[in-house]
This record gives structure tokens, sequence and C-alpha cells, in this order.
């Protein structure tokens, strides 16, 4: 997978392209190999599924189950593959992948010897004459053994607990090499868009013409530093208007971010562009990371605002930072090859919303009339959840509804704003009881100020007796009526 999403942890299911592609397609022929593009274009048109979805088991057993051995489920499954691409079979260009888009997939050939592998820098002996048969996945390279690290597909009791290495170009290794761009949208990202780089210093000689622009966007994850490079921004223009966007999933809510930008010479070193108000410049025939032309800042995905580091200035809609400004306030532009970049950030979080919650019944037993009888209490509780852990959702609310019977309702307290989660509030309940014996029952409603179909009720029994004065004094009347009439 690209390094779009370099901590997803995503096992896809090897058996649903041997099964179900050589049932839907003619390029995938079952444990008889299939086309390395007919693989890909497989992958892209259909997706794939988790491997619990469609366990492999040809690798072991040599037999290929049918497609409609898959999970039942298996649609709802499906794990969308936003693109492939393919990569020079130099081991330069490899190399350069893998550090920029992570694990490549290559094609090679496989020999008896290597069924036996079982440790070391593998490296078949004489000639490879043998055709393509075989794909596996390149994971590292180490130059001190002059190899690549490869996974394979055996399983766990085969070479090195599954993986391998070997030599760089043996047995046609990479001879087709591609990786798979994958996004994983369970996760919340921030997008960097280069708008436009303009020459304010002269960074080009006269003989070379105007700039060919390329630049480096670094952003810190919350765990580690991802980086995209774009080598190929402009060609031949000093002032160059492009709107191109990368994306950079998040593990925290802040995002710091540095932008690079240097010009591509064809007939002497490429030159670095000071695109940053920090004190120092940029250099020729040289791209060299340095403080004083490389952008710095940082990013709040809860408050959707740049919290410069470096100095910008907005225009319109567009961030911009420039080798110009504060406090480096350049008046050397063309020995520091000033530039400038128009840009955005945005991103892809939303603030996560409350969750009213409430516990609790009321009831009681009071004389009629008896004012400010105290029912009992309940409990309001945030239950809402941030599935990234950047913020926390803080609830507004309040009493919406009383039961028609009862005058002078009283809660304390009635309302609350900012409640968090974790932190519950209890409502003690007062009402004035009606003037008349029965058991009253209903409901109080509390709901969410900001989302009012967010609510809960409280369930109500109040049962109010002949009142217990009035009852005296009619049993006093009636002794005396006897004693008077006796």
């Amino acid at each position: 997978m690209a390094r779009k999403t370099p901590n997803a942890d995503v096992d896809l299911s090897e058996q649903f392209i041997v099964s179900c592609g050589s049932e839907w397609t003619s390029g995938i022929l079952g444990c008889d190999g299939g086309y390395f593009t007919s693989t890909f274009n497989f992958i892209e048109t259909y997706g794939s599924i988790p491997e619990a979805c469609f366990p492999y088991t040809s690798g072991s057993s040599g037999y290929v189950p049918p497609c409609s051995q898959k999970c039942s489920n298996w649609q709802d499954l499906v794990i969308n593959i936003d693109s492939w691409q393919t990569v020079a079979s130099d081991i330069t260009s490899m190399k350069n992948a893998l550090i920029t888009y992570g694990p490549l997939t290559v094609t090679m050939t496989v020999y008896d010897d290597f069924f036996d592998y079982n440790g070391g820098v593998y490296e078949h002996p004489g000639s490879d004459p043998d055709p393509i048969n075989h794909m596996v996945s390149i994971v590292g390279y180490d130059d001190a053994n002059n190899c690549w690290i490869c996974k394979n597909s055996w399983g766990r009791s085969w070479g090195e607990d599954g993986w391998f290495r070997i030599v760089y170009g043996d047995c046609k290794i990479g001879e087709s090499t591609a990786y798979l761009m994958y996004t994983d949208t369970s996760s919340t990202s921030v997008i960097v868009t280069i708008h436009r780089i303009k020459m304010l210093g002269e960074i080009e000689s006269f003989l070379e013409g105007d700039a060919d622009w390329s630049y480096r966007i670094q952003v810190y994850d919350g765990q580690n530093w991802i980086e995209e490079i774009n080598d190929e921004y402009s060609d031949n223009e000093d002032d160059h208007t492009q709107d191109v966007s990368h994306t950079f999933n998040m593990f925290s809510s802040s995002a710091e971010i540095t932008i690079k930008v240097w010009d591509r010479d064809f007939w002497t070193e490429e030159d670095l562009a000071d695109v940053s108000g920090y004190v120092g410049g940029g250099a020729d025939n040289d791209i060299t990371d340095r403080r004083g032309a490389i952008y710095h800042g940082t990013y709040n995905l809860i408050t959707n605002q740049i919290e410069p580091i470096d100095t910008i200035i907005t225009e319109g809609a567009y961030a911009t930072t420039s080798g110009t400004y504060a406090p480096d306030n350049s008046q050397n532009s063309n020995e520091e090859n000033d530039a400038k970049v128009w840009f955005t950030v945005s991103d892809t979080y939303e603030l996560p919303d409350p969750d009213l919650a409430v516990t609790g019944s009321l009831s009681g037993s009071a004389k009629m009339g008896t004012t400010q009888f105290h029912l009992g209490y309940f409990t309001v509780y945030n239950i809402g959840v941030d599935p990234y852990g950047f913020s926390e959702p803080l609830l507004d609310w309040e009493i919406a509804t009383t039961p028609s019977w009862g005058t002078n309702w009283r809660f304390d307290p009635e309302s609350d704003n900012d409640l968090p989660p974790g932190q519950p509030t209890t409502v003690n309940v007062y009402v004035d009881v009606p003037n008349q014996q029965q058991t009253y029952t209903g409901d109080i409603k509390i709901w969410n100020a900001e989302n009012h179909a967010d609510y809960a009720t409280v369930p109500i029994t109040l049962t109010a007796p002949m009142d217990q004065v009035v009852g005296s004094l009619h049993v006093l009347r009636h002794l005396l009526h006897r004693l008077f009439f006796f």
C-alpha cells in the first residue's frame, strides 16, 4: 500500500483474487498464474475483501476454491483501491518508489531451489532462463548485503518466518513492479494544496530560461514525518499556477507542515528557493535542507486554522509564504533565490457531536397541596465520543417539557452548558402537589439544546392521598356529633 496511509492495518484476501479473479476475468488463471496487469486491474475494478472473509488456502493446497466460498456478506466488506502505478525496473527507481510509496508488488522467477530456502540472502546459481512465474512484495532493501527484503505468500513455515532476502536483480525480480494507492477512509486527513509558485529573485542564469519548479511537502501526522514530492510542478515558467493537492492521514489534532521549493536545472545543479520569512536564504547548485529557506507552520484540525511558525500573509482564499517576509525581509532576493508560494490547508475532521443520556426515575407520595415537594433526582450524561480522540464533544442541555399536572416545577439545575463526557450532572426535581387525591404519572423531557432530536425522558409517579390535616378535622367533627346526640 502507498504510504498515504502508513499506519493502516489492512490484511486483504489473496484468495479473493485467485478464486474470483479467475472466474470474473480472463487474465487471472488461478494457481496457473496470471498476467501482472490483469491482477491490478481486477483489484482496481472490484476492490478486495478482508483476509478473514476468504482465507488463503491455495498456496498450501494447490486447489482453487470457488468464488462462492467467500463470506456471505462480502459485498459489505469490499475495500476499494484508489489506483495502481508501475515503477521502472532499475534499482534506483525501485528504491525511490519504496521510500516514497511503501511496499512494492513485483514479479520474479521461482526455481526449484527457492522452495527449499530457509534463510540468508538468496541467489539462484547460474543464469535465469525461465520465464516469470511468481509475485511477491518488496518491503525494504539492504545495500550492505546488496539485496531486497521481501514478503512471500507461502506461510510462516517457509523462509525467514515467511520473508526472504534476494540479491538485487536475481531471478528477474522487479522486472514488473507496481504499487497500490489506498486511502484509509476510517481515519481523518489534512489536505495541503499548492496553488501557485512565483520567482521573486533571479534563481536562473541567463542561459537557463525560466524556472522549473519542484517542491516537497512534509507533514508530521502525530507519529511520523510523511512527505510527498512533486518533481514536475512546472517547466520553464517563473510564475506557475496549478492546484495540486496532497492528502496526509492524521493521528493528532495538530499537523506540523513544511514546504520546500527548488528549481530543476538541466545544465547545472538544482537551486534551492527561499520561501520562508525565517532568516536565511536559498542556494545555487545545492538543495540541501536549509531552515531559512523552508516554510514551517502548524495546522489545527479543531479550529481549522494555520498557526504560523514562519510568517504567512493571507491573500484572498490563500495563505502565502515568501523569502521576503519578516523577519528575513530580504533585500537581496537574487542572492537568496527568493520565491513566493500560495497554498491552502484543509482537513476532513468533523467535530464530534455530543450525545445526551439520562438515568433515573421519580416517584413519591405527598399530601395534596404540598408546595415544592422533592420528587427525587435524575442524572444527565454526555456519552458523545470522538473516534479520533482529538477533542471532547460538549453538551448543552435543558428541560424541554413537564407533565401538565402540578405547578411550579423546579429543577436544580434546570440546564447546563458545555457538559463534557465523564462528568454527569445530578438534577433535583421539586413540584407543588395538585389539590386532588390521585396517582399522577407522566414524563419529564430533557433535550440537547442544539439538537432537539437528541432527547431523553424521565418517568414520574406521584401519589397524592387525602390531606392528613383535613382528615383529622373530619374525625373530630364526627366525635363531637356523637357526643352531642348520645
